[in-house]
Formats: C-alpha cells, sequence, structure tokens
C-alpha cells in the first residue's frame, strides 16, 4: 500500500503524469525529464473511506469517481 502512497506524493509534487509515449523508461541513471506540458492525468484531492464503510464507498463512486482502492494482505502459512 505504501507503494500507492508514495507514487501519489510523487504525482502531486511533480504536477501530474505523462503518457508512456512522451516519458519513456530507460534503465539508467540520469537527470529527470518532465515536461508539465505533455501531462494527460492530475490528482485534484483525495480521501480516505473507512474500512468496512459501503455507503461511503457507494457515495464516493457515485460523486467522485474514479475511486482507487489499496489492498494490504497478510499470507500467514502454518
Amino acid at each position: 500500500m505504501i507503494y500507492y502512497v508514495i507514487h501519489y506524493v510523487i504525482l502531486s509534487s511533480v504536477g501530474g503524469l505523462e503518457e508512456e509515449q512522451d516519458y519513456e523508461y530507460h534503465a539508467v541513471e540520469g537527470e529527470c525529464h518532465f515536461n508539465k506540458k505533455l501531462t494527460k492525468a492530475t490528482v485534484e484531492s483525495s480521501f480516505n473511506i473507512t474500512e468496512g464503510d459501503e455507503d461511503q464507498l457507494t457515495l464516493s463512486i457515485a460523486y467522485f469517481n474514479p475511486v482507487s482502492i489499496a489492498f494490504e494482505v497478510h499470507l500467514y502459512i502454518t
């Protein structure tokens, strides 16, 4: 789940997300070449939904979609 939080923080701080063809991945160290003019997606706000509150989830989908959901799963093998 922390993976998604980190991406949200980065996406919010740089001002958006470019499409893959505009910002291709190269497996080398170097400078970031982000171009805000090519931004295709932004984050305007976020909020948490109380665990187990299906009514709150339903309202969120109805009024604030799209909704992103993250699950934290622990596997216990005995």
